[in-house]
């Protein structure tokens, strides 16, 4: 069944997952990977029907099929206790839609030359996010505005998007602005926290025996100076904790690894500048910390408070923003939860809040059972990957996107590929 859903649509679907900013507001946000999924859908049915093995589409482990169908189970039941009943439906609409790209990702990267090439679709995905935050980073010292051709081209015609403008995200050094950018995420801290991801990759791709290792070098450097200006601490410590986790899968490679003086040098001096315009940004910040750490309490209080108000199925999907306002402060403009924690507790109750950590938890499940078959260093890498999600949305909520579903396709896909070739 697996080789239906294999189609280089779907790595067109993964590069441009990326594209988070570039959103058409209709009814339902509208972005560049949900106007290439229903062709790939297509195609993949033609397919099935052609073969005469559409039934097969519906094939599917029954483990996943039940978290999944409780996950969207507990975002419909937050309809009858919420106020904004059209954000609830906008929001269940797009798990689906989610839901169908984890699928198709999963089916699709059984295969280990087709999941070879996800992997590296996900990777030129985030080298454009990378080379597009280093051009905001730049042309922003020169005045000129760090808003992208697409966002701009859709704006000229007349689709405005809620979304935080390109230099929202801005901070000082003496007299000097900077900007953090967001590249073609909304949030500058999810843009770093999937350039994180890619290094994780890129390093475990570096450290792989018998291969090139110029590219990896190359594409690490290039994320890293973009991830360095995002200066999203949150980012920081999901990088860090999954570099722990990478080390201990392949302590043995590590041990073994030999690199050249001729590269360490330059490339380490390379990355040294950005890394110390981290530092010192991150010792700055220091001075303001209590009131960033009081934002993120009001927020984490608020959050708990709408939980209380209704503890089994929480406040509405996707509505935290509206019901902090109305509920909590409505003198803010815009409220965020900090945490996906948090706000899978409060707009889905306890209920949502527990199928979303056992999709998690069933995700890792499968890849830890995996690894114990069977090593496989493509596995160890997406897992460490994960990883930095997990940590970082502790303090940021951008768990739910697209690039997430991607990443536990892969996952699950490679899993269940490294199971069969350990039988």
């Amino acid at each position: 069944m697996e080789t239906l859903f294999y189609n280089p649509l779907l790595l067109v679907l993964i590069f441009v997952s990326f594209w988070e900013r570039f959103t058409i507001p209709l009814w339902f946000s509208l972005n560049a990977s949900l106007i290439v999924l229903p062709v790939y859908l297509l195609w993949v049915v033609v397919v099935a029907v052609r073969r005469k093995v559409l039934h097969q589409l519906f094939i599917l482990p029954k483990p996943i099929v039940t978290i999944l169908l409780i996950v969207l189970l507990s975002q419909i039941f937050s309809l009858f206790a919420t106020a904004f009943p059209s954000k609830v439906l906008n929001v269940v609409v797009f798990q689906c839609l989610k839901f169908i790209i984890l699928i198709s990702v999963m089916h699709a990267s059984r295969k280990s030359s087709f999941s070879k090439k996800m992997i590296a679709s996900w990777l030129w995905g985030s080298s454009l996010v990378a080379l597009a935050a280093i051009y905001q980073f730049v042309v922003y010292k020169f005045g000129i505005s760090p808003v992208l051709f697409p966002e701009w081209l859709l704006t000229q015609m007349g689709f405005v998007s809620k979304a935080l403008p390109a230099d929202h995200f801005t901070f000082p050094i003496g007299s000097l602005l900077f900007i953090r950018p967001s590249s073609t995420f909304i949030d500058t801290n999810a843009a770093a926290g999937f350039l994180a991801v890619s290094m994780v990759l890129l390093i475990n791709l570096f450290i792989k025996k018998d291969v090139s290792r110029v590219q990896p070098v190359v594409l690490f450097v290039l994320h890293f100076v973009a991830f360095s200006m995002m200066l999203s601490r949150s980012a920081w410590v999901g990088f860090i904790v999954a570099l722990g986790c990478l080390f201990y899968f392949r302590r043995q490679d590590f041990g073994k690894l030999h690199i050249s003086k001729k590269i360490l040098v330059p490339v380490g001096g390379l990355l040294l500048i950005p890394f110390c315009f981290f530092v010192f940004r991150f010792f700055q910040t220091l001075r303001f910390a209590d009131e960033s750490t009081q934002g993120h309490m009001s927020f984490a209080v608020g959050a708990l408070k709408m939980w209380f108000m209704n503890p089994l199925t929480g406040v509405g999907a996707g509505t935290f923003e509206q019901s902090y306002i109305k509920i909590i402060d409505p003198s803010l403009k815009t409220a965020y939860s900090h945490s996906i924690y948090l706000q899978w507790l409060a707009e889905t109750g306890i209920l949502g809040f527990v199928a979303n950590l056992a999709l998690v938890f069933y995700v890792v499940k499968e890849s830890l059972v995996s690894l114990k078959k069977r090593m496989s260093v493509e596995v160890v890498g997406l897992l460490c990957g994960l990883v930095v999600l997990l940590v970082a949305n502790v303090l940021y909520a951008y768990f739910p996107l697209i690039p997430t579903y991607v990443l536990m396709g892969l996952l699950l896909g490679m899993s269940a590929q490294a199971d069969l070739k350990a039988e």
